[in-house]
């Protein structure tokens, strides 16, 4: 973890160097010197390990024994004084990186999830998070693992845009962006696949419309052939019988 660690390591080599070494009548207990760097030597190793409740605990027990410290020696004295003005920075810096860590672990699961890998990821890289935070290597393997497959879906909807059949297409590029809205040139090629669709759509509505005409003046025509037919073929009724006449009588 970038985390000033070489400062931490400093204040150790300092402090073992300035502070003087115990007298007879210091040996009754640990110079406070000496165990507030090793308190705050300590607080090092759990940030190394990224447990940054138990390092910020130790840091401020590392601070307040040095604020403890009482010497009439002008070393000590000045010892102290700048390990607690490291301490306070150091304090400072560690809940500020916590704070950004939380933060930004809850805003890269909302991008993630959300489909704006690019800007997860740009993100991501800028944080520099330490490897042993558990939270950020299942996000990034997240946003490799989703843009691997946004850019599988976008490269088969190519490939059924150059077949023309663009309703596949157009599928396959919908599914690709749910995955990553922020894939290079996604948005053109659901506009020219949406394009192709229309244009499609209006010469099968034209195909359509000539069709139904075409069988429908042929409907028309047969059926008027089929009457024709049937009042040629019909058989020709016989002439009417004409009545017989009838004899005049003659006048008796």
């Amino acid at each position: 973890m970038k985390f000033r660690s070489r400062a931490l390591s400093s204040w150790v080599l300092l402090l073992g160097a300035a502070a003087p070494m115990p007298s007879a009548e210091q040996t009754k207990g640990p110079d406070a010197l000496i165990q507030a760097s090793t308190q705050a030597a300590h607080a090092h190793v759990l940030l190394e390990q990224c447990s940054y409740a138990e390092a910020e605990e130790w840091l401020q027990r590392a601070l307040e024994t040095a604020r403890g410290s009482r010497s009439a020696d002008f070393v000590e004295r000045d010892t102290a004084g700048s390990l607690v003005a490291r301490l306070q920075i150091q304090l400072a810096e560690l809940r500020k990186r916590r704070k950004q860590l939380d933060r930004e672990a809850r805003e890269l699961s909302r991008l993630v999830s959300a489909g704006w890998l690019e800007t997860a990821q740009r993100r991501l890289v800028r944080l520099d998070p330490p490897r042993c935070d558990e939270r950020f290597e299942p996000l990034a393997d997240a946003i490799c693992s989703r843009v691997a497959e946004a850019q599988s879906l976008a490269d088969r909807g190519d490939r059924y845009l150059n077949r023309n059949d663009a309703g596949t297409a157009l599928d396959l590029y919908r599914r690709a962006r749910s995955l990553n809205r922020e894939h290079p040139g996604l948005d053109s090629r659901i506009a020219e696949a949406r394009g192709l669709r229309r244009s499609q759509r209006r010469i099968g509505a034209k195909i359509w419309k000539a069709v139904l005409y075409t069988a429908i003046a042929a409907g028309i025509g047969y059926a008027g052939y089929v009457g024709y037919r049937t009042y040629k073929e019909r058989p020709e009724a016989p002439p009417p019988a004409r009545k017989p006449a009838t004899a005049l009588r003659s006048p008796n």
